[in-house]
C-alpha cells in the first residue's frame, strides 16, 4: 500500500475545510444566540465549546458521502473489468486496462486511482487478489470486501471470474437501487424534521422585525430561562430527529 493511498474508513478535514466550515458554524451559532438570547456574545464561546462535536459529525458525513461515490464508481469499473476478462485479458492486466480506458478518465475518480494502485502493486510481485484485498480493506465497505474474498476464492479454485464479477456487480447495483429508494422515502420526513427544528428561529426573527416590544420580555428575567429551555429542546429535537431518520444499511 502506497503512502498516498486513501483510507476510506476515515475522513480527515483539511485546514481549508476546517476554516471554512468552522467560520460558517461560528456565524450560525452567533446568529442563533442573537435570536434566542437577544445578544450575540454567548454565541462564540458556545461555538468554540461545541466545535469538536461539529467537526466529528461533519467528518462522518463527508466520509459516508465519499464511500458512496466510491461504491458507485466501483460498480462501473467492475462491469468494465468483467467485459475485459470476458475478452481474454488476465486479472493481472485488467486493472490497468480498465483504469486507462475508464468512463471517468480525465476527471477526478477514486476508482481510476485505485485500479492504477492495484496494478502498481501487481508489478511489485503482489498477487492480484492480495493487491485487491489491500484496497478492499481500506474502503470500509462490506460489499467490496465480500467481492475481494470471492475473487480470492475463485482465483485459487479455478472458478469463472467473469460470472463472479458480473453477479457481484448486479447484486451491488440492486442494493444501491434499494438504498436510493429508501433514502427517497425517508427524505420527506427528514426535511420536515429539519424545517420544524429551524422554524422557531424564523418566527422569532419575524416577530423581532414586526414587533420588537412584543418579544422584549423574552430577553430578561425569567424570559432568558424560558429561552434557554427552548434552546435545549431544539438541540435535543434535532439530534433525536437525525437519529430516527438515519437508516442503517
Amino acid at each position: 500500500m502506497t503512502d498516498s493511498a486513501i483510507d476510506y474508513r476515515y475522513y480527515k478535514l483539511s485546514g481549508k475545510e476546517k476554516l471554512l466550515y468552522g467560520l460558517l458554524y461560528f456565524l450560525a451559532i452567533t446568529l442563533a444566540s442573537a435570536l434566542l438570547f437577544g445578544h450575540w456574545l454567548p454565541g462564540p464561546p458556545l461555538a468554540a465549546i461545541t466545535l469538536p462535536v461539529f467537526y466529528k459529525k461533519l467528518s462522518a458525513y463527508l466520509c459516508k458521502r465519499r464511500r458512496g461515490k466510491l461504491e458507485e464508481e466501483f460498480c462501473t469499473y467492475m462491469q468494465l473489468a468483467a467485459a475485459s476478462l470476458a475478452s481474454g485479458t488476465s486479472l493481472e492486466n485488467v486493472f490497468r486496462e480498465v483504469a486507462e480506458s475508464g468512463p471517468t478518465s480525465g476527471k477526478h475518480s477514486y476508482m481510476e486511482n485505485e485500479f492504477l494502485g492495484i496494478s502498481r502493486l501487481i508489478s511489485l510481485n503482489y498477487e492480484s487478489s492480495e493487491a485487491f484485498a489491500l484496497f478492499a480493506k481500506r474502503t470500509g465497505s462490506s460489499d467490496i470486501e465480500s467481492m475481494s474474498d470471492a475473487l480470492s476464492g475463485v482465483k485459487y479454485s479455478g472458478g469463472n471470474l467473469v460470472t463472479l464479477v458480473r453477479g457481484g456487480v448486479e447484486a451491488l447495483r440492486l442494493k444501491q437501487d434499494t438504498e436510493r429508494e429508501i433514502r427517497r422515502i425517508v427524505s420527506a420526513p427528514k426535511m420536515n424534521q429539519r424545517i420544524l427544528t429551524f422554524m422557531p428561529f424564523a418566527f422569532i426573527l419575524l416577530l423581532r422585525m414586526m414587533s420588537p416590544e412584543y418579544v422584549s420580555y423574552l430577553y430578561k428575567g425569567w424570559g432568558l430561562v424560558v429561552m434557554s429551555a427552548v434552546a435545549l429542546l431544539l438541540v435535543g429535537a434535532y439530534f433525536v430527529g437525525e437519529k430516527i431518520t438515519d437508516v442503517k444499511f
